[in-house]
């Protein structure tokens, strides 16, 4: 599970804490590269949307990209 510094405010003007990251690419080396950040600090930057179908398993989904601290 990703835990947030911060929260991020919704569109509704909720705090979020329950985010849901689907990175830009995903392929076996990307995915054995985010792997390897399980349990460490990261940043994440991307496009944030609210999650509108059921392959969105939390309420805030960020398209985009993570990298190490």
């Amino acid at each position: 599970a990703l835990e947030l510094d911060a929260p991020v405010c919704a569109s509704d003007g909720s705090a979020q804490t329950d985010v849901q990251v689907i990175p830009e690419t995903i392929n076996r080396t990307e995915h054995a590269r985010i792997s390897k950040l399980v349990g460490k600090t990261v940043t994440v930057s991307g496009q944030a949307e609210e999650a509108v179908t059921t392959h969105h398993h939390r309420p805030v989904v960020v398209f985009g990209k993570v990298t190490a601290r």
